[in-house]
């Protein structure tokens, strides 16, 4: 429906000041990702799921899992935050 107010999780996120410009391909061909002092961005436009694993223990914001390795789903992204996102 056109006349629906949608709101996600992922507009009240405050990731803080980026911390290095994007990375290509870090997490396989064709992704993209960010780090923030607070967060972590990974964006996935391929075909396929992305496995991620990290050093530090996160929270996916979409899914609320947290842990150390993750799965961003074709064409999505994941943030995952937490005060190891750095």
């Amino acid at each position: 429906l056109h006349g629906q107010l949608w709101w996600l999780r992922e507009y009240d996120i405050d990731l803080g000041p980026p911390l290095r410009a994007c990375e290509a391909d870090r997490y396989g061909p064709g992704t993209f990702c960010r780090q923030f002092t607070q967060g972590l961005v990974i964006v996935n436009p391929t075909d396929k799921d992305v496995a991620v694993s990290v050093a530090a223990t996160l929270i996916d914001v979409t899914t609320a899992a947290s842990g150390t390795d993750f799965v961003v789903p074709a064409r999505d992204a994941r943030f995952l935050v937490g005060p190891g996102a750095q």
